[in-house]
């Protein structure tokens, strides 16, 4: 079942919808004929009985205390991990309203728990008109963390208006003046005094040192439980004052070492496990599937950046535990299979020999990505997707999940061909540096006075930009507009600027000081940039969020977006005092795409307020002007042009009837793309 399908079995939390909900499958294990679970990745493992170390003392059982208020009908009750395996109906036990503790104590029998319960009130039923019986739950036979118990009573009445309830608090939480408790025991395989054999499910428990251990009653005297729980009674003989060593030949095994007295508990060596650290340990790792109900939950919260519980081998293998080494499932590898692979594997060569198996992050850095830009998930997740899932890299000239395939020619579509993407933009500045947004990068820093040549070469830095031309309407090669006003008078007056700061600079002193009607001053006609998108049919671009690879495409160009913080207006001249001043203002700039236009006014004034920058307010509301106008793209970007099919063993189109190749632009051309009719064919 899927990640998000084995979140939801438990039903307890809010639906789980990272990237991997429906990505990543695992197995949820079912139960032995005989009572024993199924465990490990494939369930072919079978669960050795758990239990408390007989050892330690100063422990307690797990309590939870319920209440119930209601007058009729029925109420259910759970763990989360009786919910139905294959998405059927939550699987527990219904109790009507006037149930009492008896019935209340078999129905957890039921559900595999022996309980002791103790009310709080003399009532003969669980639930009343004032809720006022609460009941103390005692799991007598269940140790360690424990699921919490779950209660479904919307078939669960009351007559007044308030309605019915069932609470059931759990760790710590409480009811009235009863609180509930989280048992502190371990529950531990084989109670930590044996080896378990997962072949068979079943408990070995130490003989050495003497008396050795033996199946207990969870509360460290001789039992049922196969746990190794308890002292071997039958052996007092070869040591009568009870347990007095560590478990092993040697204590330990030698691989660890002793608390000694009262525990006789092993500390192992790195790599060593198990009670009498007698077996290797194998690497763990975040588990790639969830191990359990608690694992669920840390999943669950990894909003809050919690990381769950590492598990052996990663939940994706098993463990050998002669040699501490696992054995992972196909398509996951590394020394604790937290590793997962996406590339196919031929004759020992990854990706068809046609590319490199490499992890996402690597990916990213070979697109152009900086760790600063992928810095923004805690460490153990960027390790989690970033370095732990890897894919195949293509050499150029292959594609492909496997890079097997050879890419075909596109072209747009030949019988309803369109038009390219065309933005125009507008800049008044004449200091500092200014950048373009597309979508989601942004170029390197552009000089106010650029040329139409360097602000095409940032452009076609950005991943998602192919090949764009870029040009200016003006014939001043620079890409913004000096504020400060060319000319004085009419036309006849030669007086520009050049809008460049070292030419008003070189000017001051000649002209400047001769002015003196500042509202005759005239903007000559602005230099516009247009940036025409030649071969970018849509958005296509590669984010990684969380490290992770997730190609977006758009059949709608973005629409550039200007970042001026560092641009600026500064004019070397007032006006008023005719003195040399650096006075610095906000720098102007528009963009207009998607059909939207310039009106092309002519003979601007400028107040005597101040310089301002072209607003199209300015132009007068009787006059019609000429317009520069932008075009909304619809060239399409298909394989073959959509009019043929692609032999992916080659990487060639074959080209329906009267279909040929093209120049990519719907002229016979040799790019062998099908995007060309071929003169005297008629396409329907």
């Amino acid at each position: 079942m899927s990640y998000n399908q084995y979140q939801r079995e438990f039903g307890t939390f809010s639906e789980y919808t990272a990237w991997d909900a429906f990505e990543i499958y695992g197995c949820q294990c079912g139960q032995h004929p005989d009572g024993y679970d199924y465990v490990g990745y494939n369930c072919q493992q079978l669960s050795c009985p758990l239990g408390d170390d007989p050892l330690t003392d100063g422990q307690i059982n797990t309590f939870m205390v319920m209440y119930c208020k209601a007058t009729a009908g029925s109420f259910g009750i759970r763990f989360p991990s009786t919910n139905g395996i294959d998405g059927s109906p939550v699987h527990g036990v219904n109790l009507k309203w006037d149930a009492g503790v008896a019935e209340l104590k078999d129905a957890l029998m039921e559900l595999g728990s022996q309980v002791e319960i103790t009310p709080t009130a003399n009532r003969d039923t669980l639930c009343n008109h004032a809720g006022d019986n609460i009941v103390t739950i005692e799991f007598l036979q269940d140790f360690g963390r424990i699921e919490p118990l779950l209660a479904n009573f919307e078939h669960l009445y009351h007559k007044s208006e308030s309605g019915a309830e069932v609470k059931i608090a759990y760790d710590g939480e409480p009811v009235g003046e009863a609180s509930s408790y989280m048992g502190t025991k371990e529950n531990i395989q084989c109670s930590g005094r044996g080896l378990c054999d997962q072949n068979l499910g079943e408990c070995f428990c130490y003989l050495v040192p003497m008396p050795g251990y033996r199946s207990s009653d969870g509360y460290g005297n001789p039992g049922v439980r196969g746990d190794c729980g308890a002292p071997d009674d039958h052996k007092f003989w070869a040591n009568p004052n009870g347990i007095a060593f560590c478990p092993g030949e040697l204590p330990c095994s030698g691989h660890g070492v002793c608390s000694g007295a009262p525990q006789y508990k092993c500390t192992c060596s790195s790599g060593w496990g198990t009670g009498d650290c007698s077996e290797r340990d194998c690497p763990k790792g975040w588990p790639w599937f969830p191990a359990g109900y608690f694992n669920v939950i840390e999943i669950g919260s990894l909003m809050v950046r919690q990381q769950p519980e590492h598990q052996a081998c990663s939940n994706r293998g098993t463990c050998d535990r002669t040699r501490g080494e696992c054995n992972c499932q196909p398509g996951f590898f590394g020394a604790g299979c937290q590793k997962m692979s996406l590339c196919p594997q031929f004759a020992e060569e990854p990706c068809n020999g046609h590319g490199s198996c490499v992890s996402s992050f690597q990916l990213a850095r070979d697109g152009g990505f900086t760790h600063e830009m992928m810095n923004f998930h805690e460490p153990f997740v960027q390790s989690r997707y970033g370095t732990n899932l890897h894919m195949c890299k293509c050499d150029m000239g292959f594609e492909g999940y496997d890079c097997k395939s050879r890419p075909c020619p596109r072209a747009d579509y030949p019988i309803t061909p369109g038009v390219q993407e065309k933005q125009i933009l507008l800049c008044y500045a004449n200091n500092g540096t200014f950048q373009l947004t597309f979508g989601v990068e942004t170029t390197a820093n552009i000089q106010y006075d650029a040329t139409h040549q360097e602000i095409k070469k940032k452009l076609e830095q950005l991943q998602a930009v192919g090949v764009v031309n870029v040009s200016f309407t003006g014939s001043r090669n620079m890409a913004c507009n000096d504020p400060m006003p060319g000319k004085e008078g009419g036309p006849s007056e030669n007086n520009d600027l050049n809008y460049n700061i070292t030419a008003l600079r070189v000017a001051q002193g000649q002209n400047l000081s001769n002015i003196t009607n500042f509202t005759d001053w005239e903007y000559p006609q602005p230099n516009y940039i247009v940036v025409e998108f030649v071969t970018d049919h849509f958005y296509n671009y590669t984010p990684f969020i969380g490290n992770l690879a997730t190609v977006v495409m758009d059949p709608s160009l973005p629409i550039l977006e200007v970042q001026t913080e560092h641009l600026h207006n500064i004019s070397f001249w007032d006006a008023g005092a005719r003195r040399d001043t650096i006075m610095y203002g906000n720098a102007s700039f528009f963009v207009r795409s998607k059909g939207e236009s310039f009106k092309l006014c002519p003979n601007m004034h400028i107040a005597t307020k101040g310089f301002m920058a072209w607003e199209e307010d300015d132009c007068f509301d009787n006059i019609t002007y000429p317009e520069l106008v932008s075009v909304t793209g619809t060239r399409q970007w298909l394989e073959c042009g959509g009019r043929g099919t692609c032999n992916y063993e080659i990487g060639e189109c074959s080209c329906f009837k009267g279909y040929s190749g093209s120049d990519g632009f719907g002229n016979k051309g040799r790019r062998r793309d099908c995007g060309y009719i071929g003169r005297f064919d008629i396409a329907i």
